[in-house]
Order: structure tokens, then sequence, then C-alpha cells
């Protein structure tokens, strides 16, 4: 689930025996060293409920930042894509 949707430029899905959501980042101007990206909630969850939880806790969030030593990171955060953060975890 992209937790910020305005970081996706096309999506769709395809069916083969299988169900395949796709999306496309991007769709913005850009220039030699700009980055791009977004950030995703991937997981198996007990019911929906427990989905949108998880989702909603981290909504809106385009990157994610590693808190701590950078061997040994203690805590993570979302960011927007600008690298400041709507929440901290």
């Amino acid at each position: 689930m992209t937790l910020n949707p305005a970081d996706v430029y096309q999506a769709w899905c395809h069916q083969r025996g299988y169900v395949c959501l796709i999306q496309e980042i991007g769709g913005r101007l850009t220039r030699p060293g700009d980055t791009f990206g977004a950030a995703y909630v991937v997981g198996c969850f007990d019911d929906l409920d427990a989905m949108e939880r998880a989702y909603d806790s981290h909504r809106g969030a385009s990157g994610w930042a590693l808190d701590g030593p950078a061997g040994l990171p203690t805590g993570y955060r979302g960011v927007d894509g600008d690298g400041s953060g709507p929440d901290d975890r």
C-alpha cells in the first residue's frame, strides 16, 4: 500500500491465475541528481481493520528515515518527499 497516493503516477492490475497490482511512481519533471521514490506498507494482516490501522499509522510518508547509529538503527520515521517528517516512531 503506497502511503502517499500522490507519489503514484499510474496504477493498474492484471489477472493471470493470480492478481498483480502494478504502480508506477514519478511522473514529475526531474533534473540530473534528483531522486524520487515512495514508501509502502507490505505485510500479511489478520483482518481489514489491522491493515487499515497499519496504513493509517504511517499515512502520508514518501520515504523512511532510520534513527540512531548508522550500524545499529534504533527506530524509524516516515518522511515527506522533501525529507521532513509527518510522524516520528
